[in-house]
């Protein structure tokens, strides 16, 4: 069933879809239907080929390699103007001050649901600490430049093309932010973790680590 949140997240990832059209990365956005329709739906480019098994994943990773790549070649502060990419963040500095921010907030939604616990007071701590350490370290992510990420590297999300090329797909996750995330989580949901060629390769050939 499609419920008012998937709704929205078909909106998000329209518009996001959008702002990336110039580009050429992503699925080419048509269309998205909501009212008088029973329910919401989003028409896009079709991507021929096949989505990859995650057992695949580390084989194709000269071509991921290349559509992530392509990804940090496109200028942040264009992209940041655009409805689904808009952000007053300019460096990962920002992105730590937020993400701390997002944070707290949602300890302090939990808190009131469901009372003070050891473990949101442990949470509390750590966020504070961390704040403070930002704080005392503000070069510390000065060179550290923001770059669009995907956001959502499954193995489902990644399109072999009959060129043997990969086209992502499902776009809802993506956002400015921290390049060096994208392979962290690259690996995570792909069983990667302990991979070290898959590693290695990753850290020498992944544009958005160059200045990290």
């Amino acid at each position: 069933r499609i419920n008012k949140s998937r709704s929205e997240s078909y909106r998000e990832e329209f518009l996001k879809l959008k702002a990336l059209a110039p580009y050429c990365i992503a699925p080419k956005p048509y269309l998205f239907g909501k009212e008088p329709f029973p329910a919401p739906f989003m028409i896009t480019e079709l991507i021929p080929g096949r989505p990859l098994e995650k057992e695949e994943v580390a084989h194709n990773l000269d071509a991921i390699l290349e559509s992530l790549n392509e990804l940090q070649s496109i200028p942040v502060a264009e992209l940041q103007k655009r409805e689904g990419f808009k952000t007053d963040m300019s460096s990962c500095n920002d992105y730590a001050k937020n993400l701390i921010k997002e944070i707290r907030g949602q300890l302090q939604n939990y808190s009131r649901r469901f009372g003070e616990s050891y473990l949101s007071d442990a949470l509390s701590e750590i966020l504070d600490v961390s704040e403070n350490s930002l704080k005392q370290n503000s070069d510390f992510f000065k060179n550290h430049p923001l770059g669009l990420i995907h956001g959502n590297l499954g193995s489902r999300s990644m399109i072999l093309t009959p060129e043997k090329k990969i086209r992502l797909v499902n776009w809802e996750k993506a956002r400015i932010s921290d390049p060096a995330t994208e392979i962290s989580s690259l690996a995570d949901l792909n069983g990667m973790e302990n991979d070290e060629p898959s590693l290695t390769k990753l850290e020498k050939s992944y544009k958005g680590l160059d200045e990290h």
